[in-house]
């Protein structure tokens, strides 16, 4: 029996270098197999293979906790708007019952570093595609595909843009939108309150339709700097053309930095800088400054003659 074991043995061990050479173009017998899986098992460990396994269950149970959610939770802080809000709905989409479904927003997926917010997803669409269950996430599309680019690293055969749609059912974009009076008590609130003004006075108005389409967060962050200006008494004007520089021209304004008096008499001084050289520079930086426009050289030119034209 023993040699007929071993036998058994050596034939199968044999066997296996032949298959694993031609197909992995490497020899390996049992021994060197059974390394292999231990190896394996010590990464994922059996807790991991065993959750696997269970999948159905958890996914069953799941099922079962997003029903009784929704069967039995009852909001009790209604109110009318929530009740016309529903009745519009229904009106729009010829809904004849009440329908009931367990929502999950998700918001700023994009501010997490790029291996967590990818685990998220992950998590949501393993765990979540449940019947009666509606997922909203709020993304920045840009930023995240750029994660996904990183995070996966599969090369130019992988498209993160591919990717999200597979995941997201349906996407609405929010417009970027130029400077809006009508907003301006929204945004900048503050400000005006320093200008001891009701309305925006409309002699900063050129100054803002200098400006390509932006963003509804850029707009505040563009306000709250202005705002900083101000309080530090700087001229109005002058400090609304530097609010939007340092806002939205991020790696000029980080070179710029280096050198104090040049920020302090900007833009005179990009006007006529010291050298040749300088010049060159900046105007290659501002030409690569693109993080927030698509145009960034037509928007800083027209800004700068904006600034220019103050007194």
């Amino acid at each position: 029996m023993k040699t007929l074991v071993k036998a058994f043995y050596l034939g199968s061990d044999i066997t296996l270098r032949m298959l694993t050479s031609r197909i992995l173009g490497e020899s390996k017998g049992i021994k060197e197999l059974k390394e292999d899986i231990n190896g394996v098992m010590e990464v994922f460990g059996s807790a991991h293979i065993d959750s696997y396994s269970q999948y159905d269950g958890i996914f069953a149970e799941l099922i079962d906790v997003v029903q009784d959610v929704v069967n039995e939770f009852s909001p009790s802080n209604r109110n009318k708007e929530w009740d016309w809000f529903k009745e519009k709905v229904k009106e729009k989409k010829g809904y004849e019952e009440d329908i009931r479904a367990l929502f999950i927003l998700v918001d700023d997926l994009d501010r997490l570093l790029p291996e967590k917010a990818i685990k998220l997803l992950e998590a949501i669409r393993f765990y979540f595609s449940l019947p009666d269950t509606i997922i909203i996430m709020g993304i920045n599309d840009k930023i995240l595909c750029s994660s996904l680019e990183q995070y996966i690293n599969a090369g130019d055969d992988f498209s993160a843009h591919e990717f999200l749609e597979k995941l997201f059912h349906l996407s609405i974009e929010l417009p970027h939108y130029d400077f809006e009076p009508s907003l301006h008590k929204i945004h900048f609130a503050h400000v005006l309150k320093i200008l001891e003004e009701k309305e925006m006075p409309e002699k900063y108005y050129g100054i803002f339709q200098t400006l390509d389409p932006l963003t509804h967060r850029k707009w505040i962050r563009i306000a709250n700097r202005w705002e900083g200006f101000l309080s530090a008494q700087i001229d109005p004007a002058y400090s609304l053309c530097r609010a939007i520089f340092e806002e939205c021209f991020p790696r000029t304004e980080l070179f710029i930095r280096n050198f104090p008096t040049w920020k302090e008499n900007f833009p005179a001084f990009y006007q006529e800088p010291p050298d040749d050289k300088i010049k060159e520079t900046m105007d290659k930086i501002i030409d690569e400054d693109n993080a927030y426009f698509e145009f960034p050289r037509l928007n800083f030119e027209r800004l700068i003659e904006e600034w220019g034209k103050i007194p």
